[in-house]
């Protein structure tokens, strides 16, 4: 999938969107985000080349500072610019936004944002190589007796970068199969269904948004949390992190990837009807 959105995660009515669409042109869109937990789904789209958050004072630095924590768990090769948009850098936004994680600061929307927005553009056209699966990801098939690897690995990919709800006729799309194609596929491979790799997908995406909470020195919301493994509340989430790894949302918020890390539980059931295909 073309990578053509760029994300703006900024107050309602923040001029810079204007600014950030006078530097693209189509094919590229411009998607305004009204809540920081927007950012968990979007992020985890292939057609997000960059992300743009705003903080113009400590206020907005904090908000925006948790927006870019997020944004870095869910897509950890995804540009991110902070616009300070100040006379003068201002060294204490300018940290607290470096050390959640932002790429490039801009104190001049109107003279510096175009080129590095522009920058992004041609870098994505490009593509990405193969996405850098976390260990707790990939290590869950490492047993698996793939006799493809390279195969193996596309299919592992495409389903860490699938979007939260992902079906698995999603996930078959993607890797240029049917449905019935890639379960056989997988089953070849010695891999488990596609539904279960979508789901062990989504429950790690949602451990990486607790650890980068916990990374700053907080505690991530249930909701948050379950919202990035793909629920929309946390009951089902709770469960579904029981029946594949044996431990609790409550766990996964304290401990992050490392409440996932020691597991080695085969996979007994899917509580999400986004599972099925």
């Amino acid at each position: 999938m073309p990578q053509t959105v760029c994300l703006i995660a900024a107050p309602f009515a923040d001029p810079i969107a204007p600014v950030a669409a006078r530097a693209l042109q189509s094919p590229m869109h411009i998607v305004a985000l009204q809540h920081h937990r927007d950012v968990v789904g979007w992020m985890r789209r292939p057609d997000v080349f960059v992300l743009v958050v705003t903080a113009r004072s400590v206020a907005d630095a904090h908000r925006s500072a948790q927006v870019v924590r997020l944004a870095r768990a869910m897509a950890p090769d995804t540009p991110i610019v902070a616009v300070l948009d100040a006379p003068t850098p201002d060294t204490a936004l300018t940290l607290m936004m470096a050390r959640a994680g932002a790429d490039h600061f801009v104190f001049a929307p109107a003279r510096e944002l175009a080129p590095i927005l522009r920058d992004a553009a041609l870098r994505s056209t490009a593509g990405r190589g193969t996405s850098d699966l976390p260990p707790v990801f990939r290590q869950r098939f490492a047993a698996s007796a793939m006799s493809d690897a390279a195969q193996a690995s596309a299919i592992l990919d495409a389903a860490w970068r699938a979007p939260a709800r992902a079906r698995v006729t999603d996930l078959a799309r993607d890797c240029a199969q049917s449905a019935t194609q890639l379960r056989r596929t997988c089953a070849n491979l010695a891999l488990p269904t596609p539904a279960r790799i979508l789901e062990w997908a989504r429950l790690v995406h949602g451990a990486q948004v607790a650890g980068a909470a916990l990374a700053s020195g907080e505690l991530a919301e249930p909701a948050l949390i379950a919202r990035a493994a793909g629920y929309e509340r946390v009951r089902p989430a709770d469960r579904a992190y029981r029946a594949a790894a044996g431990v609790t949302l409550a766990t996964v918020q304290h401990r992050g990837e490392g409440a996932l890390a020691a597991q080695r539980r085969p996979f007994t059931r899917l509580d999400s009807q986004a599972s099925v295909a």
